[in-house]
């Protein structure tokens, strides 16, 4: 879990820096947590991020 965790702060520093003009990037911890009991709400966090206008 620890890799799959250090490979997404990577990835989301790499596309942070690329700056795409188009891009809006933001993230959220969820702490004290596991997969069963964060997915409903990121998953819903994230579809609004996206379709937000």
């Amino acid at each position: 879990m620890k890799v799959h965790a250090i490979f997404c702060v990577i990835l989301s520093n790499l596309v942070n820096k690329a700056q795409f003009p188009w891009l809006q990037f933001e993230s959220i911890e969820y702490t004290d947590s596991n997969y069963e009991n964060t997915y409903p709400i990121s998953y819903t966090a994230g579809i609004n991020f996206i379709f937000r206008e």
